[in-house]
């Protein structure tokens, strides 16, 4: 209840404090719940929820904004996510700095401190504990960032560098704290780049892949400083759980430390940005561990709270054998465990029926796809366009089948005979050098450069980006660009690999296997899109035509859930069950918040 003196309209509750702040309502309560400096006490209990003064939270909340250096400029902002660096949330960084502080480290290495979060973090954690101030290495490359920390951040002069960490020798610290960049290799000038692949040759003895990011030397390099017993809390990009690319460290982690921990929030731990992280907590640098803990927790609470929804030990021979390990625990592994130990016999690799290959790569999309203007003006020859599969959205709402696709879904790809042009088409090769296309990275790397190479009709063609994929039987024989995957076969029926596609079994392993991009949107890739297990269900052919009206009413989830009932009567009610629960956990960590 509120006092009597207390002016009810001038209180907050939780959320409005959020608003104030600028932060999530579960951030409030984290931070009432460890009575975070820049939180004011509340002044009394309001329909069962705390209430506080408009006016202690208002100059409060701009203490923080100021000490947190929110505001930020968007040139600022546009700089450092060219950087591939993203600013790390509140509690994230009070949840590390306790399990920083709870192990004990005294001088501490900060890699890449940005706007210092981590170092306030562990000061105001360190204060509440009563522990002395740790020593710190704190390097950061952007001059702005290093301006800002001498005012807003308590670090000493000399325990700041301004470098790229890659580039550093290392010396020894007690403990990692880092949300490092994620920026590709391949983006890198060619100096940096070198320095981060020199930064591993020397840990490792091997160079990294080129499709690597940055956040993986910085990962190597930074374990580099540690002393023996030494721990390391890193934010990652989720890619880590399952890239190729970063596969074999694992072993290499397991190898150096005696814990090894991966925790994963579905809510999302930076609002302002699409990237799923996860934390990675290691401890006992200089000793061994054949096992990761994974947790999961659903919100940023349920963390500070140590409350997880997932928690599963994985083996790192598991991770090195390439399955998608981190997804089967989130999924449920009673799901994956049942169908494979009790139902071996129905499941089959897609790529065992169909392998999946991206389609062509044409180069300028508008000038090899010429419009009907431009097949008029120059008079291409209709021997020399190819139908063709360029738009995804457009396959939708026409059923099964490309052949029933309306005509506005297909385009004409100019596809020319390499012995006898037309005085069009040499007129046309005229007109793409004229205005560049003969120079783009594609078409120069091409003789001719204006006949796009791997133009072969697919069996069956699948959507790339969907939160569910749709498949569709080439029984129109259409090219399809590279917009979609085409599938080749492997001697099965194109018909009876759809029958065998669109089933609960395949929408599971979709879930599974494909990584997912913000929004609950997958993105399929040739090596994923074969990884897929389906279902030999021995569906009759009367179920292609309920797949049939499925797709035609534009409802591909439908599709998938035809197969339901022959599931059911494959491997039983219960164990259907918990494939679609498994499904409907999967989709809701895509759908997250």
């Amino acid at each position: 209840m509120a006092p009597d003196n207390l002016d009810t309209a001038q209180l907050v509750d939780v959320s409005v404090a959020a608003e104030l702040y600028r932060v999530s309502q579960s951030t409030i309560r984290s931070w009432r719940r460890r009575s975070a400096e820049w939180l004011p006490d509340p002044v009394a209990t309001l329909n069962g929820g705390s209430v506080w003064r408009r006016s202690e939270v208002e100059s409060k909340a701009a203490q923080y904004h100021l000490e947190t250096d929110l505001h930020r400029t968007a040139a600022g902002n546009a700089r450092r996510r060219a950087q591939g660096s993203y600013y790390t949330s509140a509690d994230t960084a009070h949840f590390l700095a306790d399990w920083l502080l709870a192990n004990e480290a005294k001088k501490i290495l900060e890699p890449s401190f940005g706007d210092g979060i981590f170092i306030a973090a562990i000061r105001e954690q360190a204060r509440r504990r009563g522990l002395e101030r740790p020593d710190w290495l704190a390097v950061e490359l952007d001059e702005d960032a290093i301006r800002a920390a001498a005012s807003n951040v308590d670090l000493m002069p000399h325990e700041v560098r301004q470098a790229d960490f890659l580039s550093l020798k290392p010396q020894l610290v007690d403990a990692v704290i880092a949300n490092p960049p994620y920026v590709r290799l391949r983006h890198l000038d060619s100096r940096s780049a070198e320095v981060a692949q020199q930064a591993v040759r020397s840990a490792v003895g091997a160079s990294l892949s080129p499709a690597a990011s940055v956040w993986l030397p910085f990962l190597i390099h930074a374990v580099q400083f540690l002393r023996r017993d030494g721990v390391l809390a890193m934010v990652l990009p989720s890619d880590f759980t399952y890239v190729a690319y970063a596969r074999k460290y694992w072993k290499w982690l397991g190898d150096t430390f005696s814990t090894v921990s991966v925790l994963r929030v579905r809510e999302r731990l930076f609002p302002d940005i699409n990237q799923d992280v996860v934390l990675l907590l290691c401890t006992g640098k200089g000793g061994r561990s054949e096992q990761v803990a994974f947790k999961a927790f659903d919100t940023i609470a349920d963390l500070l709270a140590e409350q997880p929804s997932v928690d599963a030990d994985i083996s790192v021979k598991e991770i090195l054998g390439g399955d998608r390990v981190f997804q089967r625990a989130l999924a449920g592994s009673d799901a994956w465990a049942m169908l494979e130990q009790e139902f071996p016999h129905l499941l089959v690799r897609a790529d065992q029926l169909m392998k999946f290959r991206i389609g062509y790569v044409a180069g300028d999309k508008r000038y090899f796809h010429p419009d009907a203007e431009a097949i008029k003006k120059f008079r291409l020859p209709p021997t020399s366009l190819v139908p063709t599969l360029t738009n995804a959205r457009r396959l939708r709402g026409a059923g099964l089948k490309t052949a029933s696709l309306p005509e506005g879904a297909v385009d004409s790809l100019w596809w020319p005979s390499n012995d006898e042009l037309s005085p069009g088409e040499h007129a046309y090769i005229n007109y793409g050098v004229e205005f560049g296309v003969s120079s783009g990275y594609k078409a120069s790397r091409r003789v001719p450069w204006y006949r796009v190479p791997t133009v072969k009709v697919p069996d069956v063609v699948l959507t790339v980006f969907s939160e569910n994929p749709l498949l569709l039987i080439n029984d129109g024989h259409l090219q399809a660009s590279n917009s979609l995957l085409c599938g080749y076969s492997q001697g099965v029926d194109a018909e009876q690999f759809a029958l065998d596609w669109y089933s609960p079994i395949t929408e599971l392993s979709v879930a599974t296997e494909v990584h997912a991009l913000g929004g609950g949107v997958m993105i399929l890739v040739p090596n994923e899109a074969n990884a897929v297990h389906l279902a030999r269900l021995g569906r009759s052919a009367e179920d292609l035509g309920r797949i049939e009206r499925a797709l035609e009413a534009g409802d591909v989830r439908a599709a998938y859930e035809t197969g339901g009932e022959a599931l059911r009567l494959a491997i039983g009610e219960d164990n259907s069950r918990l494939v679609e629960t498994s499904i409907d956990r999967l989709r809701r960590w895509r759908q997250r918040a």
